[in-house]
């Protein structure tokens, strides 16, 4: 069976307003962070250690990704619980 050539957008709204489009920005910026900010803050942490060690700066930075990873698992559903 042959495919017919998309001429039509396939989703049941196709047209959005100003408002939509902006909800749905401020909507989508946490998961930007997360996949985007986060490694990158990561790796800029893990370089500040290996080239400042000992400045308080570099475990000032670190203190976040401990805090995430010695977190219990309880504390990172809360916010799927309330």
């Amino acid at each position: 069976m042959a495919s017919l050539p998309l001429t039509a957008p396939t989703r049941s709204s196709v047209k959005s307003t100003a408002l939509e489009r902006l909800v749905g920005g401020i909507a989508a910026t946490p998961f930007i962070v997360i996949y985007f900010v986060a490694p990158l803050y990561c790796l800029f942490v893990m370089l500040l250690i290996l080239v400042r060690p000992f400045t308080p700066a570099s475990y000032l930075f670190l203190i976040p990704i401990i805090v995430s990873v010695r977190a219990p698992t309880r504390w990172l559903s809360i916010g799927f619980t309330l």
